[in-house]
């Protein structure tokens, strides 16, 4: 992420940082829904956050990897090699699931907003949402079988970002601080 992405995020942060003072002091709060899918869905949003953490993880795990300076600063010499064996046995495992993955955690994340917010919708959640099936979209398109080499370049510099990652980041957090009892 460049200079423009960062600057970008910190724009992103003080407008979403207002829009939360705003809110939290001028609009009605955003009641946390109760009953058995309340529960349900606090659970499926539970294990899609252990799945962002196992979609995200494998990029700085691939640079971890990089057999160049950047990896020998992490891994004592002697132990290089075994660190290295192990963790690209689970980089492996992270690309083989990273499709169904995403799948599952996108849906995830849209039944956890279902269930858990039953009609009492923020901005926040509205933006995640968004961020979220954008992310999915162009990951679908990446594994389709598309010919047009032009579009698929272009998916996979929209889907693999750190940008966007940090976007889910401050939408959720701000998202659920407006959820009050």
């Amino acid at each position: 992420m460049g200079r423009k992405g960062i600057r970008f995020l910190v724009a992103v942060l003080l407008f979403s940082g207002g829009y939360f003072l705003y809110a939290y002091f001028n609009l009605p709060p955003t009641r946390e829904a109760k009953g058995i899918l309340a529960e349900v869905g606090e659970g499926m949003g539970t294990i899609a956050g252990w799945g962002m953490v196992l979609l995200f993880c494998r990029g700085p795990l691939k640079l971890l990897l990089n057999e160049g300076p950047f990896g020998r600063r992490f891994f004592p010499t002697g132990a290089a090699n075994h660190v290295q064996g192990v963790g690209h046995t689970v980089l492996l495992w992270l690309n083989r699931t990273h499709p169904p993955l995403g799948v599952i955690t996108a849906l995830l994340i849209a039944g956890h907003a279902a269930f858990s917010s039953r009609g009492n919708i923020n901005l926040f959640l509205l933006l995640t949402l968004v961020v979220v099936f954008w992310q999915a979209c162009f990951g679908l398109f990446l594994k389709s079988r598309m010919p047009f080499q032009t579009l698929r370049r272009y998916s996979y510099g929209v889907h693999a970002q750190l940008l966007t990652g940090c976007l889910i980041l401050i939408f959720t957090g701000l998202g659920h601080l407006l959820v009050g009892d």
